[in-house]
């Protein structure tokens, strides 16, 4: 064998030798994919949003190759590829959608986030509240001085800045006898977190005064996004007065609380 020849041969098996050829051994192959690391997922989503309002969250995440939800709200929209929940909720949707779970998939695994819960707000609405009484009267009644208290976002209908004159009014068996007078109502706005209180005389015009019954109607304005329960609107203070001057020991404050 010639000097050159063996200096190729020489070559050539070092070339095999240094690649791992013809001993069975050897390393990665070039161009095998590598699994993904398992998703990450992570954001705070908005829990409430008031009836007629847009609703966004898209969450952030690493290594997604997909998404999933669990316990959609009935108005919402889901995006399996960015993860996004969007939707405009109606009055009909007012109320909480509990243990909603956002995931992140790919193919090693997936990753959630912890669940959370949805509340529709109802937007500005109306609110009625009847005033009335019920017992045994020593004689018929000639005024009746009442308050109830206002849950934090509601008031009574207001006209630049002042009580507008449908705000109370006279209701039931005395709607055509009784009346507010001027100067007999005291009004304690309510705010977004605090309450208020409205307080006022009914007086009879006739000298033959009204029973117990139905007596006034308030009508109220709620904010938006405030729910307030039906029992939260409480008589706080109640005298019937008599013909005769003196207050009905027989006669109970009702109120009942009429919602759109």
């Amino acid at each position: 064998m010639s000097h050159f020849r063996l200096v190729i041969l020489l070559f050539a098996m070092a070339v095999v030798t240094a690649c791992g050829g013809g001993g069975g051994g050897g390393g990665n192959v070039r161009g095998q994919s590598q699994a993904p690391p398992l998703p990450t997922i992570s954001g705070t989503p908005t829990v409430s949003v008031v009836v007629g309002n847009s609703y966004l969250f898209v969450p952030t995440a690493t290594d997604a190759q997909s998404f999933s939800v669990v316990n959609k709200p009935s108005w919402a929209s889901f995006d399996s590829h960015t993860g996004a929940l969007t939707g405009t909720p109606t009055n009909a949707n007012a109320g909480t959608t509990a243990a909603i779970i956002l995931s992140a998939t790919n193919t090693t695994g997936s990753a959630s986030l912890a669940a959370f819960s949805i509340t529709v707000l109802p937007s500005a609405q109306s609110a009625t509240v009847t005033l009335g009484c019920t017992g045994t009267l020593g004689s018929q009644l000639s005024g009746i001085e009442v308050a109830i208290a206002l849950p934090p976002g509601v008031n009574p209908l207001t006209s630049g800045g002042s009580l507008d004159p449908g705000a109370i009014l006279p209701s039931g068996g005395a709607a055509a006898d009784a009346s507010v007078p001027a100067g007999f109502i005291t009004y304690v706005p309510a705010t977004a977190t605090s309450s208020g209180s409205l307080r006022f005389t009914l007086v009879n015009n006739q000298a033959s005064g009204f029973g117990v019954g139905e007596f006034a109607t308030v009508h109220l304005v709620i904010a938006e996004g405030i729910h307030p329960a039906a029992d939260s609107f409480v008589v706080t203070y109640f005298r019937p007065v008599e013909l005769l001057g003196g207050t009905s020991a027989g006669v109970t404050a009702t109120e009942a609380v009429l919602f759109p």
